[in-house]
């Protein structure tokens, strides 16, 4: 008979869902992300022992009508979830999840994601233990247990992205099905079923809940009473069997005794799979185009998709830099480089490779990343941002070594999501010591270094002579060329209705001061005019190259700082306009400053003929 068994509350160091469903740090990454990062990864790993190649598919479905009043009766959702319902929603932070319960009892259709995994090891061991072979108790029923790698360096680590699965669901419920091999372990089994919920913790008749609740067959526990075990063998088959075919979508979802692998089936998912494939894309290129790994996209409309990470005009530069850097082969032209890291130690480190960015590339969110891999994985995990905005944008893969205490260092820094190699970790600390802080901090701090020095050296470098035939005297010669004042008003456009000079004041490498002054002349109106004023800099060189997103500091003759983006001021006869302008970190770069004065009408057009650029 089937059964929702509803775990109570320890009587010492008691888990609840809070910490659960809290236990896992997702970064800043989409929820579409997140799913790709970590089933890819777990079922990648589950396939590295195993022969073949690890397939995953990803089918959206839908339960409408007749059959999805028929899926929620199969799962007793009426008769052990609804119940509950009252008790779950006293607390005023988990009402919205009882809601959800209640949503999508009632609801006409549900929606559901469903990932299937090939050529894996499945889910065997026992069902109800928890060593690093038993693969059903670890995944269905069990938290935070962050040893599956037994010694071996692999993608996922502590036991946390399986908490992915649930924060999918609308009522945080999934279905796990899954084949594997027979062996004494198993207890004679090859296939089993079972459901897992993260519902709010809740009291009923005096005993505390702690809100985890699995779905399988009734049967006594050791320690007296009920418990829900999973369907195995001939019953989980018929199971899967009656609520695959429960979906609209009349795709096979059966699975063979022998096709090992994993079936989980998250209900109430509100995700594109189009995102779960461009996610795929960004962070599994190197795997998907290695062949290590096949993904599918099954859409309700009956469209079947695959990644295509090289059709990607924003991702392609990424790869040709992955393969460049797999190769290894040192590189050292102006704009791309190639190079494998001083050793540390003895022990490579790994190779960086670093482009001007393309078009693409430097108009997109990686503008100014270094994409990171461990061999082990495959998997890019994280686009890690450096550098500097103010300067032309680079990006660039780095993949270290494979030496194996480099790798298990940085896969001891990581985080929960993946995302970052950090020297501080305390989990780095107590499993490698200082030489694994000092390893990790040395390849995170050479990566920055190496990307700016990179990214400086794109800049034109403009000659630095004061003499009377280099370009810095010849600029400073127009700028500072008139009377003794130390500034020579420019007259801009003949019809401007004002005189105009921009001059420099002062110029450190950590400064540059300039005063700005439109004043009067013949054309100046009588009664005030607004006049707009947009600043720019440029970089002085063989050829101008403009700076984008230069942040300037502008004030008024009171010190008062104004908005640089927004400047407008009225202007007449016996009302000039003078400004400081200043811009930070100027280096050791010549500059080009100009500033474009408008008249602007009411209503905000421009006058025709009256701008005027000051250099």
């Amino acid at each position: 008979m089937s059964f929702w068994e509803f775990t109570t509350m320890a009587r010492r160091n008691p888990i609840t869902t809070d910490a659960f469903l809290t236990a896992y740090n997702a970064r800043d990454f989409s929820n579409e992300q997140i799913l790709a990062r970590e089933i890819i990864q777990n079922s990648t790993d589950a396939g590295r022992k195993t022969q073949g190649l690890t397939e995953i598919e990803f089918h959206s479905l839908t339960f409408s009508e007749e059959n999805k009043g028929m899926l929620v009766d199969l799962l007793q959702m009426n008769q052990s979830l609804r119940p509950r319902i009252a008790a779950m929603s006293v607390r005023e932070d988990e009402k919205k999840s009882a809601n959800a319960i209640q949503a999508l009892i009632d609801a006409p259709v549900v929606s559901a994601l469903l990932i299937r995994d090939f050529n894996t090891c499945g889910l065997g061991g026992k069902w109800d233990a928890f060593s690093k072979a038993d693969h059903f108790g670890r995944l269905v029923m069990s938290s935070h247990l962050n040893d599956k790698s037994d010694g071996e360096e692999v993608g996922g680590s502590y036991g946390r992205g399986k908490t992915v699965y649930a924060h999918a669901s609308s009522i945080h419920t999934v279905l796990y099905h899954s084949t594997f091999k027979k062996t004494d372990e198993t207890d004679g089994q090859s296939r089993r079923l079972m459901g897992s919920g993260v519902y709010p913790r809740h009291e009923i008749e005096g005993k505390d809940y702690t809100g985890f609740g699995y779905f399988g067959i009734e049967q006594e526990s050791p320690e007296g009473g009920v418990e829900a075990r999973p369907f195995i063998n001939d019953e989980a088959a018929t199971l899967w069997e009656r609520i695959s075919n429960l979906a609209d979508e009349k795709t096979d979802l059966g699975r063979s005794e022998k096709k090992y692998g994993t079936d989980v089936l998250i209900l109430g998912v509100d995700l594109d799979l189009l995102d779960i494939q461009a996610a795929a894309e960004d962070f599994w290129f190197p795997a998907i185009l290695s062949g290590d790994v096949a993904v599918r996209f099954y859409h309700s409309d009956g469209r079947v998709t695959r990644p295509n990470p090289k059709g990607r005009n924003n991702l392609d530069q990424f790869i040709r830099l992955w393969e460049q850097a797999t190769i290894g082969k040192d590189l050292h032209e102006k704009e791309r480089r190639i190079s494998s890291f001083r050793r540390f130690r003895g022990m490579d480190l790994g190779v960086l490779a670093v482009e001007k960015a393309e078009v693409d590339e430097a108009a997109s969110e990686k503008a100014n990343c270094v994409a990171i891999m461990r061999p082990a994985t495959k998997m890019v995990l994280s686009y890690i941002k450096y550098g500097s905005e103010l300067y032309v944008p680079a990006v660039g893969f780095f993949i270290a070594s494979r030496d194996t205490f480099v790798g298990r260092c940085l896969q001891s820094s990581e985080d929960e999501a993946h995302s970052e190699w950090s020297h501080q970790s305390l989990r780095l600390r107590r499993a490698h010591g200082d030489d694994g802080v000092k390893l990790v901090k040395t390849i995170t701090t050479r990566l920055n270094d190496q990307f700016r020095v990179f990214q400086k050296s794109l800049q034109p470098e403009a000659p630095k002579t004061l003499t009377s035939s280099g370009l810095l005297s010849r600029l400073l010669t127009k700028v500072f060329s008139g009377g003794g004042s130390g500034y020579k008003q420019v007259v801009g456009d003949k019809d401007a209705p004002f005189a105009t000079s921009f001059t420099i004041v002062r110029r450190t490498t950590d400064k540059s001061q300039w005063r700005l002054r439109l004043t009067e002349n013949e054309r100046s109106p009588v009664d005030p005019i607004d006049v707009g004023i947009q600043l720019s800099v440029q970089i002085a060189g063989d050829r101008m190259i403009s700076v984008k997103r230069k942040f300037f500091h502008v004030t008024d003759n009171a010190g008062n700082m104004l908005d640089f983006e927004n400047l407008k001021f009225p202007f007449s006869q016996g009302n000039p306009i003078e400004l400081l302008v200043e811009f930070d970190s100027p280096g050791s770069y010549n500059y080009n400053l100009t500033a474009k004065a408008t008249v602007i009408e009411k209503g905000g057009a421009n006058i025709e003929g009256v701008d005027t650029n000051v250099q």
